[in-house]
This record gives structure tokens, sequence and C-alpha cells, in this order.
């Protein structure tokens, strides 16, 4: 008889402080959940702050106990009849462990690639496939698959399931800005929250989560903790510059070898990194060899807002800083999120400048208004609808906005003994970019150069 895996009644999930699993026990033991032991919650981020390596379990224990933490509070402030607490409480903590099962090894760099070689297929589509397979188990804990999956089905789901996920202010998003931040130590995010304070404000509508009123200014300071976790962190220039690595070396390797999709999202992390490194295919082999080498790359070539960009004419080997209008800067991300279209561009760079491929590497954080958190009902004293958070302080919204267009960054990153030729040259850049993505660029650079680009790209 297969032993199970030893698991305490208790768990220390850092930086909550314990958190009661007894009830989770039989889903804790299976394979599919063991598996997010060896999963890394900020995936290859880990080569920029090398203390980032907690892994999905971790999380998903910290969204258990946060959600059971934000839903006793609204218990205890008489939301939700009380003929059917015990029953959703145990829904929505078996939803909080499962709600990332299907992660693909080293997460959204992964899924990124192959959301674009399969349309259609993503973790969300494989956590409900893995959860259904767990149907006896979680049986055996007191909720079904079903509705388990239809809690997690943002869209077209049952509402309660936004406690959990999909919601600015459910379990999931405020626990996992606090941990990264944690444990990444991400230095330049002061902001910091207190949940129960947060909970405190928070009210259920019966169709999504609320905030009261006078809880407006905690919020205020959850949002602009969420803008610049990513600005500072997820969407760091070098850590997109890590993830774009990993992309590049795994969309190579999986049309080398025919590596599907599916069969993708089955290996574990430690199998797919010993694939690549061991990969015939010199490029996949450059690529995973960069990724662990520090310095290997740097940003040549910057394209930003106009207005953010830096106000110094660069000289000697600085790289170039481009200032581009933000109609550009949308429209650039939204072609470029495309990874496959990254690709293409980087061989084309990579012709002109007589580099290998592995050597020139092109990052984009997405369209801005991605950027800025989602907005948050607010109900006044008794309950009534009063707006929303932007409505009652639009002077917050501007400062997102703000905060996001500070933040976008395209650049092109190329080796440190090529950096300051390819910086040189970016009027050719800049011109195979237009062609590459039809996006004309008008631009500036630096104080005192100040172009119209109208040269025919090449």
């Amino acid at each position: 008889m297969e032993m199970p895996v030893f698991s305490p009644k208790r768990r220390e999930v850092m930086p909550l402080g314990w958190a009661d699993i007894s009830d989770l026990i039989p889903l804790l033991n299976t394979p599919e959940v063991q598996r997010l032991e060896q999963s890394t919650q900020l995936g290859v981020n880990y080569k920029v702050f090398p203390t980032a390596t907690h892994k999905r379990l971790g999380h998903s224990l910290g969204v258990v106990e946060m959600t059971t933490r934000l839903i006793q509070e609204l218990f205890r402030r008489d939301f939700f009849p009380e003929s059917e607490r015990a029953q959703l409480m145990q829904d929505l903590r078996i939803a909080a462990l499962l709600h990332d099962l299907g992660h693909a090894p080293y997460g959204h760099p992964s899924e990124y690639v192959a959301k674009f070689l399969e349309m259609g297929y993503d973790h969300k589509v494989k956590t409900a496939e893995l959860i259904r397979q767990l149907d006896s188990t979680i049986r055996k804990c007191g909720s079904s698959s079903d509705r388990i999956v239809q809690l997690l089905d943002e869209k077209n789901g049952a509402p309660e399931g936004k406690l959990v996920y999909g919601s600015p202010t459910g379990g999931d998003k405020i626990l996992y800005l606090l941990q990264d931040k944690y444990f990444a130590g991400v230095l330049d995010v002061s902001e910091t929250v207190d949940p129960p304070t947060l909970f405190g404000y928070s009210c259920w509508t019966g169709k999504e989560l609320a905030i009261a009123r006078q809880g407006i200014p905690a919020f205020e300071v959850l949002g602009r903790l969420f803008m610049n976790m990513y600005l500072h962190c997820y969407f760091k220039p070098e850590c997109l510059a890590a993830q774009r690595l990993w992309e590049k070396g795994i969309e190579v390797y999986m049309r080398e070898t025919g590596l599907s999709v599916r069969e993708m999202y089955e290996m574990r992390e430690f199998e797919l990194e010993s694939a690549l490194a061991a990969s015939d295919v010199r490029m996949v082999r450059e690529c995973h060899k960069r990724l662990s080498e520090f310095g290997s790359l740097e940003a040549a070539v910057t394209l930003k807002v106009r207005g953010v960009e830096s106000k110094k004419t660069p000289v000697g080997d600085s790289p170039k800083e481009v200032g581009i209008r933000p109609e550009h800067a949308t429209g650039l991300s939204e072609f470029y999120e495309n990874p496959l279209n990254r690709t293409k561009l980087e061989k084309k760079l990579a012709v002109q400048y007589s580099l290998s491929e592995d050597g020139v590497v092109v990052t984009t954080t997405p369209d801005l208004p991605k950027l800025v958190p989602k907005d948050i009902p607010v109900v006044d004293e008794t309950g009534v609808d009063a707006g929303t958070i932007f409505e009652q302080s639009p002077e917050h919204k501007e400062s997102l906005q703000r905060l996001a267009r500070k933040g976008y960054s395209f650049i092109v990153w190329a080796p440190t003994n090529a950096r300051e030729r390819v910086a040189a040259g970016y009027k050719e850049v800049c011109a195979i970019i237009e062609a590459e993505s039809k996006v004309e660029l008008t631009y500036d650079v630096g104080a005192r150069e100040r172009k119209l680009f109208t040269e025919p790209a090449k």
C-alpha cells in the first residue's frame, strides 16, 4: 500500500503564520497537489530576485488561509445566510487550494508561448481538467469537482468564487502581492497592507466584493502596492529579459522536438529545464546558458512613453532611450504580446547587427491600461451602491495611470560587447520595429535631439 505524504494538521505559511489544513489532507496527499511543491511561484524571476524561490503549494495554502479569514469576517458581519455558511466555507477553501493546479512549468513565460502555439488551451483549462480528475477526493473533503470548477470560472461561474480568485480584493490577489514581496524582498516597493483592516471594510453585494466608503484610503494603498509590485518585480526589465530567454528557448525546443502544448503542461520544472539545457539545438542551449549568466545581456535601446524617458542625451556606450507616444506604446504592446512575433523581430535584429539569435532579446510590458488594477465597487454606510473607488477618488485612478505610463518599456537587449553598436543604430532598430509591427514611431531622443521618424523602414 502506498504510504501517504506526511501532512501535519497545521502549516506555517509566511507571511500569514499558522494555517489549519486538517480538512484538506486527502487533497494534499494527491500527486496533482503535491506537484505544486515542485513549481516556483514566480517562475524564472528568481534569476533576478535570488530569494524568490517560494513554491506554488505555499502560495495555495496561503490563499486558503487568506480566503478563510476574509469569509470569517464577512460571516461575522452577517453576509450570507447562516444555513449556507458551512458549505460555502468548505467549497471556497477547496477552490483556494486548487486554483493554480494547472500552471505550466515555470508558469506564465511557458504559458505565453503555449497560448499562441495552441490557441484555447491554457492553465485555466488545465486546472479544470485536473479538478475533475480529483472529484472523488474532493467529495471526501465535502464538495464536488463541478462546484469547484464553477467557483473558479471567472466569466461564467458562481460569483462567490470572486472571494478567492479574479477579484482585486479577493484572497488570491492580496496574498500573492504580500507573499511575493516578502519572499522576493522587493526593496523598491514601500507600500504594505494589513489584511484584517482590508477585510473589515469588505462587503458582499450578492454578486461581487465591494468596500465600504470609509475604507477607500486603505484600498488606495492596495492599488499602489499592486502597481509597484508589477513595475518593480513582475515587469521589472531584468525579470522580463529572463522570462524572454525562457520563452525563446522553450518555443524553439517545442518546434524542433515536436513537444505538444499538452505534453509540456504535464512536465515537472526540473524535467523541462534539464531538457532545454541538454538540447541538441544550439540556440536552445544558449538561451538556457544566458539565463544562468548574470549580465550576459544589457539594454541597448529602450522605448518609453514620451515624458518619462531620460532627459539627458545619451553619450558613449550608454543605452539609447527613445520617447514614443502613448498610442504607439499600446500598438507595440498589443502586437508583441505574441512572443512568436518577438522571435521574428529578434531574428531580423540579429541579422542587422551580425549577432547570434540568442544574443538579441526583445521585451515589452503589456498594454498600459492593463497595468491598472480593476475598479472596485463602493457602498455607503447603509450598504447602498455608492459608485466605485475610481469615481469616488479620480485622483487615485490618475496616479495609477501615471505609474503605468512610467512603467512601460520596450527594450532591445544585446550582449555587452555589442550594446554600444546596437544603441548607436537606434534608427535602424526603430525602422525594423516599424516594418514588423506596422506601428509608425514618432519619437524623441534625449533633451536636444528631437526627430520625426520618416525614413523608410529597411
